[in-house]
């Protein structure tokens, strides 16, 4: 692996903490990528680069706000792919996958409530409240949706995985200016309550999409795997040297 990329080794030893499922065919993929594309989220400048734009107040919170935003619209995405899947279980997966997205809008809202108690004037409340589609398990996927090949589907999956490790990488530099910005009379446990939800469902997003790489790669589809994880993980590492380029560090 390239030197110094730490992506690839955050993410096995994440999955491998959470769970004890046999990753070997993606871990090795994921890896490889990493070594040839050589991702920015996975730098040491990366981080540095957080940590310099996050020392603004303004621009934290409306890195928040931002994050909101990405984790709503994704959430629509999501929806939609779930109605999209010719595959019950994997239908089911994503579409937990939009929920657990549609109520992270709420929760980067919430970290600013209280982290700045009291900034979101009322006129702009609604607004952001609205950012979240506010799925829920009763809620019904748009019926009716052309259903995407395996293929098609394989790939949304491939860019999904390589996007909540983004994410996720994200959201552990954003823990400790957090908390900074919490200072010493600032609720801390309601912080680190809504922060440790985060890093659990991006971690298990993880593992879910992974684990549907793995088992597709296992039937038959392991050349098709190798090419959509190098990549993609090339067109998204192209998009987040543009976005860093712009002071943005936002969600998938």
């Amino acid at each position: 692996m390239a030197a110094g990329n730490a992506s690839a080794q955050l993410t096995i030893d994440a999955l491998t903490e959470y769970s004890s499922d046999d990753l070997d065919i993606y871990s090795k993929a994921l890896q490889e990528a990493t070594a040839t594309v050589n991702p920015a989220y996975g730098l040491a400048w990366y981080g540095e680069r957080y940590r310099e734009v996050a020392s603004d107040p303004d621009w934290f919170i409306g890195s928040l706000v931002d994050n909101a935003f990405v984790e709503g619209e994704g959430a629509r995405k999501l929806w939609v792919l779930s109605a999209e899947c010719t595959s019950t279980t994997i239908s089911k997966q994503v579409k937990r996958h939009a929920i657990d997205e549609s109520r992270h809008a709420q929760y980067y809202i919430h970290i600013i409530d209280i982290i700045f108690p009291g900034s979101i004037p009322d006129h702009i409340r609604p607004q952001l409240d609205a950012l979240s589609p506010r799925y829920l398990p009763s809620s019904v996927p748009p019926a009716g949706m052309p259903a995407k090949s395996t293929q098609r589907v394989i790939d949304e999956i491939v860019q999904m995985n390589i996007g909540e490790i983004r994410t996720r990488i994200n959201q552990l530099l954003l823990r400790p200016v957090a908390h900074a910005y919490c200072g010493e009379n600032g609720d801390h446990d309601a912080l680190q309550r809504v922060l440790d939800r985060l890093m659990r469902d991006e971690t298990r997003h993880i593992h879910y999409t992974a684990d549907i790489i793995e088992q597709f790669s296992r039937e038959g589809g392991g050349a098709l795997v190798h090419d959509l994880i190098g990549q993609r993980m090339h067109d998204f590492n192209a998009i987040t040297l543009q976005e860093v380029g712009e002071d943005l560090f936002d969600g998938s």
